[in-house]
């Protein structure tokens, strides 16, 4: 499906860019690209400081992430991290869970509708609610 980039109201050649018509990431052109981790790119996944193999989730009011990492502190485990989505916002991601035993590894912290709990599965054990302190204004 094409953006009507140009604002005429039509669909056309002219909302694409020539030379990349087939291209599905030219919807990357209706915002700049904005590196929310400094997460280990060249790592072989699943060690130290790499994204974990959980889903990212946007807060209800789209201000926040959330998502899990490989620990940088703790061999094998995987923690949640919330970032602001917004640089301006800040650019140091709030460690959510504090697991340092294998069994306490998480995945996929999913916000509640309100925004101010998540929700993880930790270890195929089930799934856990958790209050975000010191975000008051993240719902």
């Amino acid at each position: 499906m094409q953006c009507d980039i140009n604002w005429d109201r039509n669909h056309n050649f002219s909302d694409l860019i020539p030379g990349h018509t087939d291209h599905w990431h030219r919807h990357a052109l209706h915002g700049t690209l904005v590196r929310r981790t400094n997460l280990c790119e060249n790592c072989t996944q699943t060690t130290s400081n790499t994204i974990g193999e959980g889903r990212l989730f946007w807060s209800p009011n789209n201000r926040w992430l959330s998502y899990t990492i490989h620990d940088p502190d703790v061999v094998d485990i995987c923690n949640a991290y919330i970032i602001p989505s917004d640089p301006k916002d800040g650019n140091t991601p709030k460690k959510f869970t504090f697991f340092t035993a294998r069994v306490g590894s998480c995945y996929d912290p999913a916000w509640s509708p309100l925004g101010d709990q998540l929700v993880y599965e930790r270890m195929a054990l089930g799934l856990f609610r958790k209050g975000i302190a010191g975000l008051a204004d993240c719902g």
